[in-house]
């Protein structure tokens, strides 16, 4: 199988390991999880957390050196930007977490940097830096307008740190270099002001929310003509591409995305999947998800369940049935 079904993830700011959307990856993974601090970093090592995670003790920025880190009482916030101790969060919410308890010098590198040492070419990006993330993207120029495929950054629309970039900045520089936002993950969450407040109802609609909004996950993905214009003359690099895509796009609740880029390769003179792909785990992977969410109308044949039986037979020439066949196709897959 082509190394390009290898999937490759660099996650700036990885204290607490694996980010969870990345957890039940069912097809080749490398995930390099990046921690300054070498105590944190040995930590995470030990833990181990799948086959293809791998701890790099630095931090990413805008370039290589080093660099002072403030080191916090708690340690999610440390970062190398100084706390605004008049923002919300630190002074009304959180107003222990960021007294500074030390500082430490840390070997930085930029993503491109770690790019060329390693030879790697990154498919997707998660940036969360408490506050430096528009370095990191900045230092990742080369990575994106040649490999990325997406990213996850932490935003703030309101200032945690001096001098911390704001949503708007780092949304205009990453579709300024291709990129569309696929969503945010807010789901009426933010920092409550005082005890009246409850997490929605799982069970029932609830439109109730709470709290000022300071920062959330953006998630921006390349944009489709992009996605399929960028290798032409290497079908196979291509389809794997689009599968990778695909994936990010289920695991960040866009599955309407990643089945309409599905099909629009589908459509692209050339589009198909060659028998090597085809046998790829990531293959399964994206087929399988794609039965599971186009499943969801199986109980009401209709118009809708037709079209979503001939979506999934356009894209992988399988035949999408209902009753006890869908899951006999869901163990098969």
């Amino acid at each position: 199988m082509s190394a390009d079904g290898v999937t490759v993830v660099v996650d700036a700011g990885a204290r607490y390991g694996m980010h969870p959307s990345w957890a039940d990856f069912g097809a080749e993974l490398t995930y390099f999880a990046f921690e300054p601090d070498a105590q944190e970093a040995a930590r995470l090592r030990q833990r181990a957390q799948r086959p293809g995670f791998e701890v790099i003790a630095s931090a990413l920025a805008k370039t290589d050196g080093e660099r002072e880190l403030y080191i916090m009482k708690h340690r999610g916030t440390s970062s190398f930007l100084e706390v605004d101790p008049q923002s919300e969060w630190f002074k009304v919410y959180r107003p222990e977490e960021g007294i500074v308890e030390g500082i430490m010098t840390v070997r930085t590198l930029s993503v491109d940097s770690f790019g060329r040492s390693r030879k790697v070419k990154i498919d997707f990006l998660k940036v969360d830096t408490e506050g430096t993330e528009l370095d990191v993207l900045e230092g990742a120029e080369h990575q994106l307008a040649e490999h990325v495929l997406g990213i996850r950054v932490n935003v703030n629309f309101q200032a945690c740190y001096k001098k911390q970039a704001l949503f708007p900045e780092i949304h205009n520089y990453v579709i300024a270099h291709g990129f569309v936002l696929l969503n945010l993950d807010y789901f009426g969450r933010g920092v409550p002001r005082n005890s009246l407040f409850r997490n929605p109802n799982p069970l029932l609609p609830d439109n109730e929310r709470y709290g000022t909004l300071i920062g959330t996950d953006g998630v921006w993905v390349k944009t489709c003509d992009r996605l399929l214009g960028g290798r032409r003359g290497e079908p196979e690099k291509v389809q794997f591409a689009v599968l990778k895509y695909a994936a990010f796009c289920f695991m960040n609740h866009a599955p309407d995305v990643a089945v309409d880029t599905l099909l629009t390769f589908i459509k692209d003179p050339g589009g198909g999947f060659s028998p090597n792909v085809s046998a790829s785990p990531l293959f399964r992977l994206v087929r399988r998800m794609c039965a599971e969410f186009l499943g969801r109308w199986r109980a009401y044949p209709d118009t809708q369940w037709d079209i979503c039986r001939e979506m999934f037979r356009k894209i992988f020439g399988l035949e999408l049935k209902g009753g006890h066949q869908y899951w006999e196709l869901i163990q098969s897959l």
